[in-house]
């Protein structure tokens, strides 16, 4: 650990002063910005790359793209590990170690990408790799300068990815996300402005590499300015540090990969056992359920860093009180959106495939099902991680995940695409829905039994009302509503100020 001068003392980490809620409502509006960004671009660049490439080039532009993303590995779950601690440590005061933290990993997120491109480009110069991923030859150069620099691309990225971790971990998330949103966007306007000009696979992945170079250094010079340190420096490097980095990041990179694996392992399932007709139906529904997903995933992420900031002081009472608003609010937000989804999902989904897939309501619902089920303990899950008590969760995951790819596979031999959903919904039944609340009570006594049942049965109730009386939706939307901001435990959390209050420009 890097130590003071003799005579210095140590300043302060940051805090900002502000309430949680102001905290809580500017990241949420960043992070709905940052989704309608991303969502934005990914609907924008398609037709720009068709109309100046066409489907053959731009197919060629998604498998190097692809082949390259698995550099994000290179971070081996690091990055939420070391966040976490860096927010530990300035809800602490604990200057010295959040210091020696942010230089050692950004040390290790400089060095490994780093040598991951090195290693990436002595193959694609030697070697003709584009036959390994099925690209024609006949563009080697082409093929390798763009797997260079899309390379680069995650190599820039990871290391700025980590330095906007810490506007969380200081209490400015919303900061954080809007610099990744610009990132994006800017990103997109380049990627269109080269297309519009038919630029050749090397030039848009440059100018997609830009932005990234740009941001990053704009955030090592703003956060230098907030914290008064030189953010990028290895000064205060620690090896020691850097090994005790590893088992707890490679949980969560199994967390990660437990995820991958279930979502990308069942398309192939349904593919190989229906047939690829199946595993589109099954996709598209499963796309349109995950919007649920995604928006109750800005919940959990806006209040992860205020949960892991509470535990690290040891305010246990309010990080309990702010779980219990975070999963009730999660769940009825969802309750509200797969309603909306339970009454118009039929229209909505032919009209978005152009009516060349059937819409199957039953299978429909077993999805909206599975999706209550998979943010229940997600919601329990993102607090373990929130708190690094991630290890056994880490474990559960991917026993589930296994053992949901062998129920669908059951399920699929015996009744289709609805027995594949049936044997997801068992296996986070038998092994998540129960297991993470039960690892939350051993975290505290206050989360038993009843602290569940409580929150659970109104939410079961509900679903069944709306599945079996879609008459009286209106008043189940009524009664939520009313049941959230009633009775959720709330009165004075809000105002609170729950790390010590400092000046915002003050370390």
């Amino acid at each position: 650990m890097c130590m003071a001068a003799p005579g210095e003392a140590d300043p302060p980490t940051p805090t900002v002063n502000d309430p949680l809620r102001r905290r809580l409502l500017k990241g949420f509006g960043a992070q709905a910005v940052g989704q309608a960004v991303s969502l934005t671009s990914r609907l924008v660049l398609v037709p720009f790359f068709l109309r100046s490439w066409g489907v053959d080039v731009y197919g060629q532009w998604v498998v190097l793209a692809s082949f390259v993303a698995y550099l994000q590995l290179t971070d081996l779950g690091g990055q939420f590990y070391i966040v976490n601690l860096l927010t530990q440590s300035a809800a602490r005061k604990d200057f010295r170690r959040f210091r020696s933290i942010l230089h050692t990993g950004l040390a290790l997120f400089i060095v490994l990408p780093a040598a991951a491109v090195v290693l990436i480009s002595f193959v694609v110069s030697r070697l003709q790799f584009e036959r390994w991923i099925g690209i024609p030859a006949g563009h080697h150069a082409a093929m390798t300068a763009t797997t260079v620099i899309l390379a680069l691309q995650y190599a820039i990225a990871l290391p700025a990815g980590l330095l906007l971790g810490v506007y969380r971990s200081i209490g400015m998330l919303a900061r954080g996300v809007i610099f990744a949103a610009a990132t994006q966007a800017l990103q997109a306007v380049l990627t269109v402005a080269g297309l519009l000009q038919h630029a050749s696979m090397p030039l848009v992945a440059v100018l997609q590499l830009l932005p990234w170079l740009v941001v990053a250094l704009v955030v090592a010079f703003d956060l230098a300015a907030i914290l008064e340190i030189p953010v990028l420096s290895f000064d205060n490097v620690n090896r020691s540090l850097a090994i005790s980095f590893l088992k707890p990041s490679l949980q969560f990179l199994s967390i990660q990969l437990s995820f991958a694996t279930l979502a990308q392992g069942t398309v192939l399932l349904v593919s190989g056992s229906l047939g690829p007709f199946a595993a589109v139906v099954f996709t598209t529904l499963r796309t349109m359920t995950n919007a649920i997903r995604t928006a109750v995933a800005m919940i959990v992420n806006t209040v992860w860093p205020e949960l892991t900031r509470l535990e690290a002081v040891g305010n246990i009472a309010n990080a309990t009180r702010a779980f219990q608003v975070t999963l009730r609010t999660t769940l009825v937000a969802a309750t509200l959106l797969a309603t909306v989804l339970h009454l118009t999902a039929a229209p909505l989904y032919r009209h978005w495939t152009g009516g060349r897939l059937p819409f199957e309501e039953k299978l429909f619902d077993l999805f909206l099902v599975y999706t209550m089920i998979g943010i229940v303990w997600q919601t329990c899950g993102n607090f373990l991680m929130s708190v690094n008590r991630h290890a056994k969760y880490s474990g559960a995951l991917a026993l589930s995940t296994v053992w949901g790819i062998a129920s669908a596979f059951i399920g699929a031999r015996f009744w289709g695409l609805e027995g594949v959903v049936i044997g997801l919904i068992s296996s986070e039944t038998l092994f998540l829905l129960w297991y993470l609340p039960l690892r939350l009570y051993r975290f505290h006594s206050d989360m038993n039994f009843r602290f569940f049942a409580g929150e659970f049965l109104p939410i079961g109730l509900a679903l069944l009302l709306v599945f079996a009386l879609s008459w009286c939706d209106p008043l189940i939307v009524i009664a939520l509503i009313w049941w959230t901001f009633r009775t959720v435990p709330t009165a004075g959390l809000w105002r609170r100020r729950l790390t010590p209050a400092l000046p915002p420009r003050t370390l």
